[in-house]
């Protein structure tokens, strides 16, 4: 029988440490979240309305004086669309934008200079001011493409924003600020 009294006073110490831990734990756990689910921040959700796709070549271009050609290749696979940015390469100054469709080339003549390109892809555009949305890839070529005049013609550059094997084109990616 004495055995069996000290079992139940051993139950209920054992119960009142559980008692006490339940509480700690609530305690503890409410001061770190939201008491409810109003009180959680939510994620903004983005509502801006998908818009035609414009032309392969439609821009933004902040000069009419071009005289350097400058051709850049798409792919079709994968569907993805591309916003070019065209920026001095010291002052970083944008000379120009334009859109290229899935699979197609842009053919333009830029100011001599030295420019670098940066550009954003994906498949649904949201215009200049949301580019493709939340699913927006930015990146940039590595080069800095200097256009020259050398007294008899002027110096241009294919580019090919086509991922390939051995490619001569290194990238890199950006984040939005950096756009």
């Amino acid at each position: 029988m004495e055995f069996i009294k000290k079992l139940w006073d051993l139950f209920w110490i054992l119960v009142g440490f559980a008692f006490i831990g339940f509480i700690g734990w609530a305690i503890f756990s409410s001061g770190n979240s939201p008491s409810s689910e109003a009180e959680k921040p939510s994620k903004p959700v983005f509502s801006a309305p998908a818009q035609a796709l414009p032309y392969t070549g439609d821009n933004n271009a902040n000069f009419v004086n071009g005289v350097a050609p400058l051709k850049i290749r798409t792919s079709g696979n994968g569907g993805y669309n591309y916003f070019v940015k065209i920026v001095q390469a010291y002052s970083n100054n944008e000379l120009g934008s334009y859109f290229i469709r899935s699979g197609e080339t842009l053919n333009i003549k830029v100011p001599t200079g030295a420019y670098e390109i940066k550009y954003a892809t994906g498949h649904t555009w949201y215009g200049e001011n949301y580019l493709f949305g939340p699913k927006t890839n930015y990146s940039k070529a590595d080069s800095v493409f200097d256009f020259t005049y050398n007294g008899y013609q002027y110096s241009g550059y294919t580019v090919e924003l086509i991922m390939q094997q051995n490619g001569n084109l290194s990238t890199s990616g950006l984040n939005a600020s950096q756009w």
